[in-house]
């Protein structure tokens, strides 16, 4: 086991605990505008702790439901509204099976490449050794992933 694979064991542990499907969806018109809305501030008192233009804010509310605000911009705006800016990769599926299964794609084209070349040669194995050999070199690259795994 090296630093990589306990790293992977642990952020996969702990998006368990989270997953994507938990994550809320955001607003029509955004984050901002929903939060500075519910809690009845105007666009001019936010535009002062922001000391900016109401205009300003209301072009800020737009690119954050946009998606093109940075996410500094987007911190002080939270901070404004008395909100704390969480910026999280939540993994669609565990990262060790991501792992598992690009090696496994690898380890499949490689051995049919060289399956191929000795069928040609009347040398070529039955698909249940074909299968296992897959099996066994997608093992061997998923325990030690190289840097062009992906």
């Amino acid at each position: 086991m090296n630093v990589s694979d306990i790293r992977r064991r642990q952020l996969d542990a702990m998006f368990r605990a989270f997953p994507s499907e938990s994550v809320p969806t955001m607003p029509a018109n955004g984050w901002l505008r929903a939060i500075r809305e519910a809690l009845g501030v105007t666009l001019e008192v936010l535009a002062g702790r922001l000391n900016v233009s109401k205009q300003a804010v209301n072009q800020l509310e737009k690119a954050e439901a946009s998606g093109h605000i940075t996410v500094n911009r987007l911190r002080e705006a939270a901070n404004a509204l008395d909100c704390d800016l969480v910026v999280l990769v939540v993994p669609r599926r565990p990262l060790s099976e991501q792992i598992e299964q690009r090696a496994t794609e690898l380890a499949t084209k490689d051995i049919r490449r060289i399956s191929h070349s000795m069928r040609l040669e009347d040398q070529g194995v039955s698909p249940e050794t074909e299968a296992r050999m897959v099996r066994e070199l997608a093992a061997e690259y998923s325990a030690n992933p190289r840097r062009n795994l992906w």
